[in-house]
């Protein structure tokens, strides 16, 4: 029984045990879409996905800010 101060765990050991993922199984990984313009993404900068996005308009590469969409 617990005390004041003191927690039970619960047959299963380790309470955070069901949150590991397991190493093998590569079906749980989550492949994404960018959401930063091509050229952010090439110099892996901040992008504020505005169109043009302000750090390529800073850079003066407004020609090269293009979206994924764009491309559809």
């Amino acid at each position: 029984m617990a005390t004041s101060g003191q927690t039970a765990i619960g047959a299963g050991g380790d309470h955070h045990a069901s949150k590991k993922r397991k190493s093998g199984n590569t079906s749980s990984i989550m492949v994404g879409v960018s959401n930063a313009c091509s050229e952010c993404y090439r110099r892996k900068q901040k992008c504020d996905r505005k169109r043009p996005c302000g750090t390529c308009v800073a850079r003066g590469v407004v020609p090269k800010c293009m979206f994924d969409e764009d491309f559809r």
